[in-house]
């Protein structure tokens, strides 16, 4: 090869680079995350109250660079909310839950998720559930109030009628088999050290004694607690009956 040929070759080796460098910097700064979603809406059906109320959504990155989701919100009772919180170029991943359809009431429902991304077109995005919950039975009376002076033993005893939904069981599904306090409750370890409980079947047909009593002195104050009446069903274990406590000078 001659000089002159390769000193051309030269040039536009040269000139290749520097439009290569002054290209990519504007190309980078063009490539951004896209989110697309698989559905915005899901029905999840049926469920018995007390079930565990599951759902997913596909999250897709149709982009050229990495999206990133930054937030989820579920108002409302939820638990363990999860996220890929990077996705690649090309790549899905999933926002994913549970929530509990013994804090939702009968009926139809719906709940909103808010999501939060760097998507620069759509940085929030909206994802809608929906379902119905069938309450198949119910405890009455509702809320059990016991009040006392500080240093009383006070105790009370109520009547509990458990009340099918006709369609979906009898009352022959139905028998109040124990009781738990619920641990998420406010006063869950003074509940359950400091109160007796004692259920008993008084005639066929869902009618019941229900029994509650302090077994050791406490502080004037209002305590609280959910109490858990267990049953002989499947699909609606237990049955909750809030309980406060009022313990006076």
């Amino acid at each position: 090869m001659r000089l002159s040929e390769r000193f051309s070759a030269l040039l536009l080796v040269l000139a290749a680079v520097a439009v290569a460098a002054a290209v990519s910097p504007v190309e980078a700064r063009n490539a951004s995350p896209r989110l697309l979603v698989r559905g915005l809406e899901q029905d999840l059906g049926i469920y018995f109250e007390g079930e565990d109320i599951h759902f997913e959504f596909e999250i897709r990155n149709g982009g050229d660079a990495d999206l990133h989701i930054l937030k989820v919100r579920l108002p409302g009772y939820h638990s363990g909310i999860e996220y890929d919180r990077v996705i690649p170029p090309g790549e899905s991943g999933s926002i994913s839950g549970m929530i509990s359809a013994r804090r939702l009431h009968a009926g139809s429902f719906g709940k909103r998720i808010k999501v939060t991304t760097d998507d620069p077109d759509n940085p929030e995005l909206t994802l809608f559930l929906k379902g119905k919950v069938i309450r198949i039975f119910d405890v009455m009376p509702g809320p059990f109030l016991l009040t006392g002076y500080k240093g009383d033993r006070p105790e009370k005893e109520i009547p509990i009628e458990v009340a099918v939904n006709p369609g979906w069981i009898t009352m022959e599904d139905i028998e109040l088999t124990g009781y738990h306090w619920r641990r998420e409750s406010a006063d869950f370890q003074i509940m359950q050290e400091s109160i007796g409980v004692k259920i008993r079947r008084v005639e066929k047909g869902g009618k019941y004694i229900l029994k509650i009593w302090l077994k050791k002195d406490l502080p004037p104050d209002i305590y609280f607690a959910d109490l858990c009446l267990e049953t002989g069903f499947e699909e609606a274990p237990e049955k909750v009956l809030p309980v406060r406590l009022k313990i006076m000078e």
